[in-house]
């Protein structure tokens, strides 16, 4: 700035040199109308409106630390003005420094009670800083001087359906949209809104409707899709999604979304390419990786998909789902032996346990023979492997005994969802609630004993169990290891999956060990029933296996392919949903390759929507083969329910021995193997045994009816016993 303009500075002149910036900044000439606003501050160093003027360019600009300069000026040389204080704390809002924000716009207020963007402004930094309360109030004293403040009211209806208050939330926005039916911001918090209210048809509408006046907003086409896909329709979905990535390339969401809609559909390829699109975007996405994971264990690449979980939580530490993916798959892994699981799963209750070890005064009454109030906790009250074990125990309940209630975390509802909502006492949802949250629910129903059904696999929620909302915690059924979370006291068992001394060491829980066996199954009311082409009628003995394609690592296939081996006319059929994907059956044809089968050996089929059918099935099978080192267990009982024998080995670990509790509840010690080579052999026996295969396809459905193992309030009873005495435990103490 030359000495010669000083000279000349006229105060008279400075409307109208300040009316010539405003006029260049609105024709469009910004860094013009930047540039003569910077002269005149400092032409005019003590004016406070040309360095307001200034402030607000630079606002407008998204310069927000130059912004913040300016206003400090200003409020050197006239410290009362409230919108200077506003603006102000609008560039450390914009900064993330919201405690110094936060201030500024108290003092706004202080000067000016009447301020209506200053109020709102405070309600937006009080929501950053988790002051939820004050926040609600500051948005509703904005909207008590403007009541069509669209702003307000979209950040109210934010800041409600955060607190779980969902109907003033969605009359917020709806009034958003009624007073501004463009604003796209309102529909997408609106989706949300409803989303969270479990109203899937409701989203669908609200997002058709977003995109019908923003035809190109790729967000909008994204969250139809997630909306679609949560009510059962993958194909419209995927649409969507594809929609949502041709507008904007780079949504990473989009990616993700369609990637995993492509592995459900069992397309692997397609969502790998997706998720490897993600990562590219964001080299440093932890979400991704963990989504790799998936990818390489549905192609079954166990050891690529271990590494992809481990990346993901180098990125993101404290990732509970990652590290529990990590966890499940590596019970799969041969290599493991049970102190190094032991170790992996302890690392995983260390770090999720001790921010949140509440000790918690629970207001329970402690009388020992008092109706208990049981909690059952799962993502898997559906048609799901879970369900098949755990409805025979919520339906025998004894009501006068035990009060139940179900938390469910299911992601979609089916007729098994409809059957246990209609069995329990209680039912809620946990479906996207903070762990936290979750816990307090819990807590305020009084549950006397809470029972985790998941363990570390999909959609599990042990982290809200690291927050004792229940005096007594038990982890049963869904998962073959410890949880690694001293937060959980016992671990339901038998004598034969766990045998005393074997495990006991490897797990945090205190293992009690069901007399009878751990298990109950309720047998499918659509089976068909088992008839099988008698076996000296057939020229060769067909094996099977219909387990999850994980659970085939390359030590069970070689013990396969020497059974085929040694049989020549004999011949094996898989069955996995992962076998809807060409390159999952190629690896497959390849592992059996290398073992020495060719294709021709082996049958690959798919997955099939109809229960009945995929029974059926099993009227094509003699033997059953069951997987080590993680057994089968529903494969395995439907097998039984449909006659066919199954050939288990029973391994050192939990999951490795669930074919012999199975089997022992049976009386049928025969069938178990007690090392690889014993496996070959009983198999080998007993295919060229056709008597004793007819005898088995005659009596096993009738042997299952009459055993422990379908004996539904038998097994009832048993389990509330337990119950009455880890109660009578804690009232003692």
């Amino acid at each position: 700035m030359s000495h010669h303009s000083k000279q000349h500075a006229d105060p008279s002149q400075i409307p109208a040199l300040m009316l010539k910036v405003q006029q260049l900044e609105s024709g469009g000439h910004t860094r013009e109308a930047i540039n003569q606003c910077l002269n005149l501050c400092q032409i005019f160093p003590e004016n406070a409106e040309i360095w307001f003027l200034f402030g607000t360019l630079n606002d407008k600009y998204k310069l927000y630390f130059e912004a913040e300069k300016c206003f400090r000026r200003v409020l050197e040389l006239q410290t009362n003005m409230p919108e200077a204080h506003d603006f102000l704390g609008k560039s450390l809002f914009m900064q993330q420094r919201y405690s110094n924000a936060e201030t500024c716009f108290n003092t706004a207020i202080t000067l000016k009670p009447n301020f209506p963007q200053a109020h709102n402004h405070l309600a937006h930094t009080l929501f950053r800083l988790g002051k939820l309360e004050q926040s609600k109030s500051s948005f509703q004293r904005a909207l008590a001087y403007d009541d069509s403040d669209i702003d307000s009211l979209i950040g109210l209806g934010e800041l409600l359906t955060r607190k779980n208050q969902f109907e003033p939330a969605e009359k917020c926005l709806r009034q958003a949209i009624d007073i501004q039916p463009n604003n796209t911001s309102a529909y997408l918090k609106l989706g949300n809104c409803l989303r969270l209210q479990e109203k899937p048809d409701k989203v669908v509408t609200a997002y058709q409707n977003l995109i019908s006046i923003s035809p190109n907003n790729a967000e909008a086409h994204n969250q139809l899709g997630v909306a679609l896909t949560e009510t059962g329709k993958p194909e419209q979905a995927r649409t969507c999604f594809k929609q949502a990535i041709t507008i904007k390339p780079d949504l990473i969401w989009a990616h993700n979304n369609i990637a995993n809609n492509y592995l459900k559909a069992g397309r692997s390829n397609d969502a790998e390419k997706h998720f490897k699109k993600a990562i590219q975007l964001q080299p440093k996405h932890p979400l991704a990786y963990s989504n790799m994971g998936k990818v390489m264990l549905q192609l079954g690449n166990n050891e690529t998909a271990e590494s992809y979980y481990r990346e993901a939580l180098t990125l993101k530490p404290d990732f509970a789902e990652a590290f529990s993916n990590l966890l499940l798959i590596m019970n799969y892994n041969p290599n493991h032996d049970s102190s190094h699981l032991a170790n992996e799963h302890l690392k995983w209750g260390a770090q999720f346990e001790q921010p949140r070890n509440a000790s918690r005064k629970y207001s329970s009454t402690k009388d020992p023979s008092r109706r208990l109030r049981i909690g059952y906790v799962s993502p898997d009250f559906r048609n799901h492997p879970v369900a098949s074990f755990f409805e025979g125990l919520l339906s025998h309940h004894d009501k006068n005994q035990i009060e139940t209630f179900c938390y469910s975390c299911n992601t979609h509802s089916d007729d098994t969802t409809k059957r246990l909502r209609n069995t329990t006492d209680h039912w809620r949802s946990l479906i996207r609630q903070s762990d936290q949250h979750a816990a307090e629910l819990i807590y305020k129903d009084n549950i006397d004993i809470l029972v985790d059904l998941a363990g570390h696999t999909s959609h599990n929620r042990l982290p809200v169990f690291a927050y004792r909302p229940a005096p007594i915690q038990i982890s049963y059924l869904g998962y073959p290891n410890t949880t690694g979370l001293a937060a959980i006291d016992y671990r339901l068992t038998d004598n034969w999956a766990d045998p005393e001394g074997m495990t006991d060491d490897y797990y945090t829980e205190q293992l009690i060990r069901l007399p009878q066996g751990f298990l109950c199954f309720t047998p499918p009311d659509d089976a068909p029933s088992a008839t099988k082409i008698a076996a000296s009628n057939k020229p060769h003995t067909t094996f099977g296996s219909f387990n999850n394609f994980t659970k085939l690592t390359d030590k069970t296939v070689q013990v396969w392919a020497e059974i085929i081996k040694s049989l020549p006319e004999s011949q094996l059929i898989l069955k996995t949903a992962a076998f809807s994907d060409p390159a999952s059956k190629k690896h497959c044809l390849t592992l059996f390759a290398k073992a020495g089968i060719a294709a021709e050996r082996l049958e690959l089929i798919a997955w099939c929507p109809s229960r009945a059918d995929h029974l059926a099935l099993y009227n094509r099978i003699d033997i059953a083969l069951d997987t080590f080192p993680y057994n089968g267990t529903t494969t395995t009982c439907e097998a039984l329910w449909m006659g066919v024998p199954v050939i288990t080995l029973a391994e050192q670990k939990h999951a490795g021995r669930v074919g012999v509790s199975i089997l022992s509840q049976l009386g049928l010690e025969e069938l178990i193997a007690e090392d690889t080579e014993n496996y070959i052999k009983l198999a080998i026996q007993l295919a060229q045994n056709p008597e004793k295969q007819a005898l088995y396809n005659k009596n096993l459905r009738h042997r299952m009816s009459d055993s422990p193992l379908c004996d539904s309030a038998g097994f009832t009873r048993r389990i509330e016993g337990t119950y009455q005495q880890m109660w009578q435990k804690w009232c003692s103490n």
